[in-house]
């Protein structure tokens, strides 16, 4: 199909991480420095009072790029030198990008800066806005006997938060959304499996969702003990040592602009990734489909133990 493929290194670092609490989650966070906004409020304060000429606009975004600087990653939950942390952190400021119009959409899914100028309604110079994926699953279903299970929906959505600039650059949290800025994150749920053919990297980000909550379906459910199956070389570090790479612990800060009713207005994105499968977990069961039930009737038979087919995940 050309879109990215289970891997077993992803699943290794998420059957890790399960040995913590039922109710425990991992992602990563992508956000601007207080003293970077806290020097843009006081250069938008000194710059706002008139229009910029179009000259002056590179300039003008230029130095408040400069500004802005850096924003810092942190990953939590999981360990930030594997390839799980690495794709939350790479799917995460691509989108970004794409919110601000850095990097192309798809039909269907418009940056915020875009949709602010074509709705043409006052907006303030500064826009704060905060984005984040978290899970999509509209049901999970399992077979009467346990042994099928299906995760039915797309598994991956966009959720949106405005935040507020407080004194010397603080953000304070409101909970609530914009509608232009509500819209972005619709839009973009709804054609998230458009977005993941132009770019495979939100592929790899819904097949570690897929594995996370696969794993917490083996954790809650006793499955592993069920099939007598004892993790040993899988959660040992040391007999099965899984690739590392370098830490992520900063990126150029994602902001934009546009001209809109003969005003430059600017908009900064922070966010991140929250993977929390027990709120998943906790809605009602539903019955396997008729898909699911046929697929385990396929499964290889268990194997004769004199057979010589052996299984190396063994002490």
């Amino acid at each position: 199909t050309g879109q990215p493929i289970l891997r077993l290194d992803d699943l290794l670092v998420l059957l890790r991480r399960s040995q913590q609490s039922p109710d425990s989650f991992f992602g990563c966070m992508i956000n601007p420095r207080q003293e970077s906004l806290a020097q843009v409020q006081d250069y938008l304060s000194k710059t706002s009072s008139r229009p910029l000429e179009p000259s002056q606009r590179d300039a003008w975004i230029a130095k408040l790029r400069d500004m802005l600087g850096k924003q810092d990653i942190s990953v939590f939950g999981v360990d930030p030198a594997t390839r799980v942390a690495r794709v939350l952190v790479e799917s995460d400021y691509h989108m970004k990008l794409i919110g601000m119009g850095l990097a192309d959409g798809v039909d269907g899914v418009d940056s915020y800066l875009d949709m602010v100028v074509a709705s043409r309604k006052p907006t303030s110079p500064m826009s704060v806005l905060r984005w984040w994926f978290a899970l999509n699953y509209s049901a999970l279903r399992a077979s009467a006997d346990g042994n099928s299970y299906e995760l039915a929906g797309q598994g991956v959505r966009v959720e949106s938060e405005n935040e507020m600039l407080a004194a010397q650059g603080k953000r304070v949290h409101t909970g609530q959304s914009d509608p232009l800025n509500q819209k972005f994150a619709d839009d973009f749920t709804a054609h998230f499996a458009e977005v993941a053919k132009s770019y495979p990297v939100y592929g790899e980000l819904r097949s570690i969702f897929d594995l996370a909550m696969a794993v917490a379906l083996i954790q809650s459910d006793h499955l592993a003990d069920r099939a007598s199956w004892k993790l040993a070389r899988f959660l040992d570090n040391d007999r099965l040592r899984l690739p590392k790479g370098p830490i992520a612990k900063e990126v150029d800060t994602v902001a934009n602009y546009r001209v809109a009713n003969a005003r430059t207005i600017i908009a900064g994105v922070s966010g991140g990734v929250m993977v929390a499968p027990a709120g998943a977990l906790a809605k009602p069961r539903e019955a396997a489909s008729a898909e699911a039930l046929a697929a385990h009737a396929q499964a290889a038979p268990l194997a004769d133990p004199e057979s010589g087919v052996w299984w190396w995940d063994a002490k």
